[in-house]
């Protein structure tokens, strides 16, 4: 479904009134590699007037993962984005190699202080409404979820990796980048290193062990986010219960996706070392 972000400009000492934009995009993944894509390319070319020009991304912050705010030397970069991104000027993308995975996935749609006026007033996306914030970003801490199944949680079950219905693991997921920003949104490219953190602040990354995911034996591995909806199956045990599928359950490897792997989400990240660092949390 959509994907919904605020843009806005956002000079030193306050905000710009006029450059407010809607971003609009297929999902998720797609707005935040935006998002990184302008980060680790902070000039590049846009479409104008002939020649085109280079702009110049002064700051890039991420206020919430539906909130970023921009400082550049063209205070209407999310309209140059947008006409970039159409796929209709191939001289200008094609020396802008990275943004050409989003030729036609994004809009960015001006709006205006007051409905009426030019163009469209502020629109409220529903998933604005919510209460707290959903980012993923690197270095965090999270609980890993089953898709479909918001009680069944990951945890660290005496150095295996397990599911289960009563306790769960914290998990902090960091990416392998030279990207230094405060802020960076994993997204499902990224090669990431997982970690399980104890109550103590200890950590220890996750590796392969026969087969299945469990605490490392002295080697870390470098999974891809998008691992977590298609590289990971369960294993049961057979003398597990009904009422309780997942007693001693274990968290199962494929170097392939495929239609018998299950999927698995990150949910409520918090900042190392921020209440919930905690392992085998009881719910």
């Amino acid at each position: 479904m959509p994907y919904y972000a605020y843009f806005w400009s956002k000079k030193p000492g306050g905000n710009d009134l006029n450059n407010n934009y809607l971003l609009i995009s297929p999902d998720r993944n797609t707005a935040d590699t935006l998002f990184r894509l302008l980060d680790e390319n902070r000039s590049f070319p846009v479409v104008t007037a002939p020649p085109p020009k280079i702009v110049n991304i002064k700051e890039l912050n991420r206020e919430s993962s539906r909130v970023w705010t921009y400082d550049c030397d063209d205070d209407e970069l999310p309209y140059r984005l947008t006409k970039l991104l159409s796929g209709t000027y191939p001289d200008i993308y094609s020396k802008v190699p990275a943004f050409r995975d989003l030729l036609g996935k994004i809009k960015c749609v001006q709006m205006h202080l007051y409905p009426g006026t030019t163009n469209i007033g502020w629109k409220i996306p529903p998933e604005l409404h919510m209460d707290s914030d959903d980012d993923c970003l690197s270095g965090y801490s999270f609980y890993v979820r089953r898709r479909g199944f918001p009680d069944v949680y990951w945890y660290n079950n005496v150095g295996i990796i397990s599911l289960s219905q009563h306790k769960r693991s914290r998990f902090i997921v960091t990416v392998h980048t030279k990207l230094r920003s405060p802020k960076i949104p994993i997204i499902a490219r990224d090669k990431v290193k997982v970690q399980w953190v104890d109550v103590d602040s200890t950590r220890r990354s996750l590796d392969i062990s026969n087969g299945f995911l469990a605490l490392d034996l002295g080697k870390t591995k470098l999974f891809h986010f998008s691992d977590f909806l298609q590289r990971f199956s369960i294993m049961y045990n057979d003398s597990s219960e009904s009422s309780n599928p997942y007693v001693d359950s274990k968290i199962a490897w494929s170097s392939e996706s495929g239609n018998n792997n299950d999927g698995f989400e990150l949910c409520e990240g918090v900042p190392v070392g921020e209440l919930g660092d905690m392992s085998e949390d009881e719910y």
